[in-house]
C-alpha cells in the first residue's frame, strides 16, 4: 500500500469527481522528491482507492456528563464502565505515525486504574462512583496528550488520498 496526503489548502476538487486521479496526486506531488512521482506512475490507477481519514476533535472533560443528561435512562450514555481507547476516542490521520504509540499509551494510563478497581473488587463491591473516579483519572492523562498528537498529525486540517496496488499489478 502507498498512502498520499495533502493539506486541503488549497481546495481540492472533489475527489469522487475528478477523471485521472493519477494525473491529480502527480499534480499535488510535482514539487517533491522525483521518487513519489514514480511510484504513483507504476500504480495501475484501477487500484487506487480514496479514503477520507478521520481525525477526532477534543472533547470537553464533560463529555460523559454532558452525554448523560441527554438521555438519563439510556445506561450506555456516559456510563464509567465504558472506557474509550485509541482510535475509539481520538482518532487522527497517520501522517506522523502516532496512532498506535497513542493507543498504547492510553493502555499504560489505564491499566494502574484497572489495578485499582481490581484490588478494590478484592474487598468489598465496586459502585458507580469507583469506575467515575478511575475513568476520570484515565482521561484526565489521556486526552491532554493524545488531543495534542491529533493535532500534531494534522488534525482535521487534511484528506487522505490511499493508492493501493497489490504486488501482482505494478510493472
Amino acid at each position: 500500500m502507498v498512502g498520499l496526503s495533502w493539506v486541503r489548502s488549497p481546495p481540492t476538487p472533489s475527489i469522487a469527481t475528478v477523471k485521472g486521479i493519477k494525473s491529480l496526486m502527480l499534480s499535488h506531488v510535482k514539487s517533491w522528491h522525483p521518487g513519489y512521482s514514480k511510484i504513483i506512475e507504476v500504480v495501475n490507477e484501477n487500484d487506487v482507492y480514496i479514503v477520507n481519514a478521520r481525525a477526532s476533535n477534543p472533547l470537553k472533560k464533560t463529555w460523559r456528563r454532558d452525554a448523560k443528561k441527554k438521555d438519563p435512562s439510556d445506561l450506555c450514555l456516559g456510563n464509567p464502565r465504558i472506557w474509550l481507547l485509541g482510535d475509539a476516542i481520538h482518532p487522527m490521520l497517520p501522517s506522523r505515525g502516532m496512532g498506535a504509540n497513542q493507543a498504547l499509551h492510553d493502555c499504560a494510563d489505564a491499566l494502574p486504574q484497572f489495578l485499582k478497581l481490581a484490588e478494590k473488587k478484592r474487598h468489598s463491591k465496586l459502585s458507580e462512583k469507583d469506575f467515575l473516579e478511575a475513568v476520570t483519572a484515565y482521561e484526565e492523562k489521556m486526552m491532554p496528550r493524545s488531543f495534542a498528537w491529533v493535532a500534531k498529525s494534522g488534525g482535521t486540517s487534511q484528506t487522505v488520498c490511499h493508492a493501493l496496488h497489490p504486488a501482482e499489478s505494478v510493472a
